[in-house]
């Protein structure tokens, strides 16, 4: 009777394992090279659902890197990715995840309008643009100039619809590389928001960025990149202990983060 309970604790545990696993991104023992040199290294990390994720380091510490790896678009040099237990790369992982456009990607010759749709079919969502993506573009004040040629945006109207296009049909992980940079500040506001209430529906977001203001109030972790190397990982309780002192922000101990812990060898 013992071994019997023993062994149904086992498998239980187990089938516990293995449902966290399909529902959260798995970095094992990751290394990509550029040429000879090596951009990420020895990265073993796991993101769960619900977790907004800022990613913080200076330029050139991994963090664009990471997220294009994350979505299939460079060749890893060893370890693995695994997105739901789906290997990085793979249709079933690219359909889970929602990468915001970069700006100098979109193609200038379709109308905002025309890419939307070009999206919405490609992920096969329908012809039509969810309702909920037309109700961002409305929030970001975007909706006049979807019938204009992308070529005629500015900067912060490029980053708008890249991100629009990138979030369509809602996948369960989102991916932002500096997302908010020429946002003006009401349509910041709104994606704040936008990312907020998306977690609490279960998604989670990897947000690369400068902006350390956002870990006051908005990431439920920080990832702290050096040199391709994890420096910290911040958790959600580590950050909460950080805001818990108002005499120290949490700005400022991921600048004295970022500037006093050693690489790790």
């Amino acid at each position: 009777m013992a071994d019997g309970f023993a062994a149904l604790t086992v498998v239980v545990v187990m089938a516990r394992h293995a449902r966290t696993a399909r529902m959260s991104i798995v970095f094992e023992q990751l290394s990509l090279q550029r040429g000879v040199q090596t951009v990420l290294s020895n990265l073993n990390l796991h993101i769960g659902r619900g977790e907004w994720v800022g990613l913080i380091g200076s330029n050139g510490s991994g963090k664009s890197t990471l997220l294009s790896a994350l979505a299939g678009l460079l060749p890893i040099a060893s370890g693995r990715i695994l997105v739901d237990g789906h290997p990085a790369g793979t249709l079933a992982a690219r359909r889970l995840l929602g990468k915001a456009i970069d700006p100098a990607q979109l193609p200038l010759g379709l109308t905002g309008q025309q890419l939307l749709e070009l999206v919405a079919e490609a992920r096969q969502v329908g012809l039509s643009v969810p309702q909920d993506t037309m109700a961002l573009a409305e929030s970001f004040r975007l909706t006049p100039a979807l019938t204009k040629l992308i070529a005629t945006y500015s900067l912060g109207m490029k980053q708008k619809l890249g991100i629009l296009a990138g979030l369509i049909d809602a996948p369960p992980y989102w991916l932002l590389d500096e997302s908010l940079n020429g946002l003006d500040p009401p349509s910041a506001f709104v994606l704040k928001q936008y990312l907020q209430a998306a977690q609490a529906r279960g998604i989670s977001t990897l947000l690369a960025t400068h902006s350390l203001d956002l870990a006051e109030r908005h990431f439920s972790r920080v990832l702290i990149l050096a040199d391709g190397q994890m420096l910290a990982d911040w958790t959600s309780d580590h950050l909460a202990q950080l805001r818990a002192h108002p005499e120290q922000s949490v700005e400022a101990a991921l600048v004295a983060a970022c500037m006093s812990n050693p690489v790790p060898a």
